[in-house]
C-alpha cells in the first residue's frame, strides 16, 4: 500500500510540474476502453491471455502533444489450473496526436511508464514497473465523442513475489505484454 501512495504522490507531482508547459486552449477527455492482453517470455509462459479495462483522464494541448494519467486491470488464468491473477497498471503516457486534413480520424502514437501490482487469491503479490509505446485512432463520432481503437506493448519487470507477507527469494519475473484495446472518449468542451 506504500508504494501505491508513493506512486499516487509521484503522479501527482509530474502532473504538477507539467502544469506550466499544458497549453491554456488545451481540452480535458476522459476515455474509457475494454482490452485484451497477452503476456509474453520464460516467465508468463503459464499465464492465458486476458481481459481487461482502463480508464483514463487526457489533456490534450493544441499543438498535437497530450499527457495522459491512466489506470488500466487485467485478469490472467493460469494454465492448467482454477488459478488466476490480477495485475492493476497505474502510469503516465505522454502522446503525439497526428493533424491529418480529415478531422474525424486522430492517429496517436506514444511512450508508456507505469508502476504494476500483480496479484493472487492465493495471497501471492509482486510490485513492478513497466515501460512501452503505444498508437491507435481515435474516430471523432461527434464534437465531444470518439471511439477509440489502441495497441500497446509493454515491457515489464516484478520484484521478488511474497506469499503471506513472506518475500520468495529470486522469484522476480520479467516479460511484455501486449494489449489491443477499443473504448470511447468524451472531451470536454472548450
Amino acid at each position: 500500500m506504500q508504494t501505491f501512495l508513493k506512486m499516487t504522490v509521484l503522479m501527482a507531482g509530474a502532473l504538477l510540474l507539467a502544469a506550466p508547459v499544458l497549453a491554456a486552449d488545451g481540452q480535458f477527455a476522459i476515455g474509457g476502453n475494454l482490452g485484451y492482453a497477452t503476456l509474453t517470455g520464460d516467465d508468463f509462459q503459464a499465464a492465458d491471455d486476458g481481459f481487461g479495462v482502463n480508464g483514463s483522464l487526457r489533456y490534450n494541448m493544441v499543438n498535437g502533444f497530450g499527457i495522459n494519467g491512466a489506470v488500466q486491470w487485467n485478469s490472467h488464468d493460469v494454465k492448467g489450473t482454477d488459478e488466476s491473477f490480477n495485475m492493476l497498471r497505474i502510469g503516465v503516457e505522454p502522446r503525439y496526436n497526428f493533424s491529418l486534413s480529415n478531422p474525424v480520424f486522430t492517429p496517436y502514437l506514444g511512450a508508456r511508464a507505469m508502476w504494476i501490482r500483480e496479484s493472487a487469491d492465493n495471497n501471492m503479490s509482486a510490485n513492478g514497473w513497466g515501460f512501452g509505446a503505444t498508437g491507435g485512432m481515435i474516430f471523432q463520432t461527434s464534437p465531444n465523442f470518439g471511439i477509440e481503437l489502441g495497441l500497446s506493448y509493454d515491457a515489464i519487470s516484478f520484484g521478488d513475489i511474497k506469499v503471506d507477507g513472506n518475500t520468495l527469494e529470486n522469484s522476480d519475473t520479467s516479460g511484455g505484454s501486449f494489449s489491443i484495446m477499443t473504448g470511447i472518449v468524451y472531451s470536454f468542451s472548450k
